[in-house]
């Protein structure tokens, strides 16, 4: 069942693991849609899509 707009997943305020975080790099570098992503890992596609910009930012970040 895809989520909507105002819908609960069922992953809510859980906290993002290594592997999500890793499963979620490697569906968008295989080409996945942020829907397939979505529903492979029970978070809305909004919820991906920031998570993926957050991961996107910290690898371009200068090491310091």
């Amino acid at each position: 069942m895809p989520f909507t707009i105002g819908a609960l997943s069922p992953n809510r305020m859980k906290p993002w693991s290594l592997e999500d975080e890793a499963r979620l790099l490697d569906m968008r570098s295989g080409g996945s849609d942020w829907s397939d992503v979505a529903k492979a890992l029970g978070r809305t596609q909004a919820a991906c899509e920031s998570r993926y910009a957050t991961l996107k930012k910290r690898q371009e970040a200068p090491i310091r």
